[in-house]
């Protein structure tokens, strides 16, 4: 099974992202809302399409509640973390300013089937990412919403899926020190509360975050990395004011763990 090799990350969003660097390095940049009191945090989003898929919504949220962070993303479609610690235009992007953070989303098959592949681009970057004095974090992605179509012996269905994902996130995370946001967790703790909300998640492809899965991911990232309180967070992007309830009340469940 080879990673798709879709189409890179696309602009958009208006002013809110400015295109840093030409193919095959995709990269935008996000400003929150700055004022005085505390530093401007530091963050880069490294990954492909599902990273690109949450930009945008990650972007509105941390202005609508007035974040004081630079976000920067490199985002081109079916990229493996192999293929990105193979490119020395990232490494230049990670030593290029001290991150507080460097998030590291995987192709979403991966972790699931080749775990060694994994470790091997998450240790390679998180050298990189240590030496210069930056955090890594990552990114757990979801199962995808009728299992994997092309791998349906080793992932029939979400659960099994997911099942594979949050493993491999968690071990090689402790295994390499990484700290791990738990977006697949809350996706998942979300189908327990409210099936027809967990479907919404998807696209149409059923792998993909729609925009109310994008909401999800971005409320993750802002409450890990900024140590806010889901219940605090006002916006509530595309969705209806229960279904944010019920998104903020899986993330708390999952965060507090």
């Amino acid at each position: 099974m080879t990673p798709s090799r879709s189409a890179l990350c696309a602009g958009g969003a208006g002013a809110l992202l400015v295109a840093l660097c030409g193919a095959p390095l995709c990269a935008f940049a996000a400003r929150g809302a700055t004022g005085a009191g505390a530093k401007e945090k530091q963050v880069l989003f490294i990954g492909n399409s599902y990273t690109g898929g949450m930009r945008a919504e990650f972007g509105k949220l941390i202005r609508s509640e007035k974040v004081k962070v630079k976000v920067e993303y490199i985002c081109p479609g079916g990229r493996t973390l192999l293929q990105h610690s193979e490119n020395p235009k990232v490494a230049e992007k990670i030593r290029s300013r001290k991150w507080d953070y460097v998030v590291l989303q995987e192709q979403s098959q991966t972790p699931a089937y080749f775990r060694g592949r994994f470790r091997k681009g998450a240790e390679a970057l998180n050298r990189v990412i240590s030496e210069n004095g930056s955090k890594a974090v990552f990114y757990m992605t979801w199962g995808r919403r009728d299992g994997d179509k092309r791998n349906r012996s080793r992932a029939p269905d979400y659960e099994t899926m997911q099942k594979l994902l949050t493993g491999s996130y968690e071990t090689v995370g402790s295994e390499l020190g990484i700290l791990v946001a738990p977006v697949g967790r809350v996706w998942g703790e979300v189908r327990k509360k409210d099936r027809d909300l967990w479907k919404a998640f998807y696209r149409k492809d059923g792998s993909h975050p729609s925009a109310k899965g994008a909401y999800l991911i971005s409320l993750v990232f802002h409450c890990l990395l900024f140590e806010r309180r889901p219940a605090d967070v006002r916006y509530n992007g595309a969705l209806k004011q229960e279904e944010a309830r019920v998104v903020k009340e899986a993330a708390a469940e999952i965060l507090k763990k």
